[in-house]
């Protein structure tokens, strides 16, 4: 038996890797055989970059599983502590969503009845609310709540998104006002972003429940093994049925959405192309699936390879420093007008000259990082997310810190990421919380300092 035993937690611990691995090889073997004609510059550079990244990360991974994990185990003394203010910042966060709500769809009175015909109608047309919400910015200061409303919700956001997830994390434990505070503040995020026609912020919700879920069901196989087997067997089931709802549901809703923009409905004609680079109508894909998935099949490929696209570009371009800014499009939009030299150096902004627009066209987590330190040094950000990621892990296994549960979720999204963007550093909605999460779980593995959110 505890040879079963080692042999399941071995795999447990593992299994995270082996799903972000098989899908950044998924992603470039789409880059390859899919439906655009990308062309790859450099190419032997290219690919060693790329299959390095993978090795490192691997490499990281492996270090961070045999590395000894926090000496303090999380006790339900914590939780209480934890409870005692997250009762109240669980209504702070519902206000602020609300607010962002009211923002995002342009409202000018506080009527809630307003606000939800407003995001049932603006929903019913996705593409035009998409267009509309590019126009015009929702975070100025003659929005909703005017010039308070921004101080506040620039306040709340360093650790809003936390709070998000946080309520995932205690719902059992919460009060039944407050989860059904929880409950409004998910359905008023989802509703948002209905209304401006994107999928981020309903991904990002899907992606708390599946890891979340996903936690509990890895702890049980890695420390209930001997007398919990089948019930571990019934969760795994369930995670999986999760997993395959939430991608179904992401995919329906991201082929609506892609319709609604209209661009996809042209992905049949000549002109048809992604920054220049059409579609190659010889592709193996197009003959192995069913005319019905083909254009949901252009539109992944272009969400998810393009960016391998623009890092081939940046290696047409010689490095240069950003000055430790250009690894976040939120830090360089801050900075833009006051250190331009962090915007102009980077990647994004110089590779234009081949057609490839910034903040239009995307490119890789890769190639954010190296704005700051070149693709050689993202070799070793890439040993280090592997790292952190796996350190993570294993302690949300073993010593059950709630920060470390939410750094998971925030790496899974991250890796995610990869091929499209550095998605973590890409707004101040996320950038924040993270960086404050990150702190939280440093500071709270160690009995020798516990902090409160």
């Amino acid at each position: 038996m505890d040879m079963l035993v080692n042999k399941v937690s071995k795999r447990t611990l593992y299994f995270p890797m082996k799903i972000v691995v098989a899908y950044l090889i998924f992603t470039l073997f789409l880059y390859v055989v899919g439906p655009f004609a990308w062309v790859t510059y450099s190419p032997v550079v290219f690919w060693t970059l790329n299959i390095t990244y993978i090795l490192v990360f691997i490499i990281g991974w492996h270090i961070g599983i045999r590395n000894k994990s926090a000496t303090y185990i999380w006790r339900e003394y914590d939780d209480n502590r934890e409870l005692l203010i997250l009762k109240y910042l669980i209504t702070v966060n519902f206000v602020y969503e609300l607010l962002n709500a009211y923002r995002r769809v342009q409202a000018r009175s506080v009527s809630i009845s307003g606000l939800i015909t407003s995001i049932m109608t603006r929903a019913s047309n996705m593409g035009a609310s998409y267009n509309e919400y590019i126009e015009v910015t929702s975070e100025s200061s003659d929005g909703f709540g005017g010039t308070i409303g921004t101080y506040f919700l620039f306040f709340i956001g360093f650790f809003a998104f936390n709070i998000t997830i946080m309520g995932v994390v205690y719902f059992k434990k919460l009060s039944k006002y407050n989860k059904v505070m929880v409950i409004l503040t998910y359905t008023v995020i989802i509703g948002q972003f209905l209304a401006i026609g994107t999928n981020i912020g309903i991904f990002r919700i899907i992606l708390i429940f599946v890891v979340l879920y996903g936690i509990s069901v890895a702890k049980g196989r890695y420390t209930k093994v001997r007398v919990k087997r089948k019930r571990t067997r019934r969760q795994k089931i369930r995670l999986l049925s999760l997993t395959i709802a939430g991608v179904v549901g992401v995919l329906v809703l991201f082929d609506k959405t892609m319709q609604s923009r209209g661009g996809i409905l042209f992905w049949q004609t000549s002109v048809y192309n992604v920054g220049g680079i059409g579609i190659d109508r010889d592709s193996v894909l197009f003959k192995v699936l069913p005319p019905t998935f083909h254009m949901l099949l252009v539109s992944i490929s272009s969400y998810l390879c393009q960016g391998y696209y623009g890092m081939s570009l940046s290696l047409r371009v010689p490095w240069a420093p950003c000055y430790g800014m250009g690894y976040s499009r939120a830090l360089q939009g801050m900075l833009r007008d006051y250190i331009p030299v962090i915007y102009e150096n980077s990647y994004q902004y110089r590779v234009q000259q081949f057609g490839w627009k910034e903040g239009v066209q995307w490119h890789t987590m890769y190639s954010w990082f190296a704005n700051d330190v070149s693709y050689v040094g993202v070799i070793l950000i890439m040993f280090l997310i592997g790292l952190l990621f796996a350190s993570a892990y294993k302690e949300s296994l073993t010593t059950n810190n709630p920060y470390a549960k939410m750094l998971i979720y925030y790496m899974a999204q991250l890796a995610f990421f990869i091929p499209c963007n550095n998605q973590l550093f890409q707004a101040t909605y996320i950038m924040f919380p993270f960086i404050i999460n990150l702190i939280l779980w440093i500071v709270t593995r160690s009995h020798r300092i516990v902090i409160n959110v």
